[in-house]
């Protein structure tokens, strides 16, 4: 009886394991890939930040000191 016990739980784990397995998958394929999307999107930002700069750089220019 602790033998079948034993082999029970180890199947129940896997079967568990592979259940949870095969979802993630699934939630995998379903989703389409953010890689592109998220290259995108920082190179938005950094032409933005890139913008900031240049506009006080050219507010800088027309400041007078002294």
């Amino acid at each position: 009886m602790s033998t079948l016990k034993t082999v029970g739980i180890a199947t129940a784990v896997l079967a568990t394991g592979l259940l949870g397995y095969g979802i993630y998958k699934a939630l995998q394929e379903d989703e389409p890939s953010c890689a592109a999307d998220d290259a995108a999107e920082w190179d938005d930002e950094v032409e933005d930040e890139e913008e900031e700069a240049d506009t006080f750089d050219e507010a800088e220019d027309d400041v007078v000191y002294g």
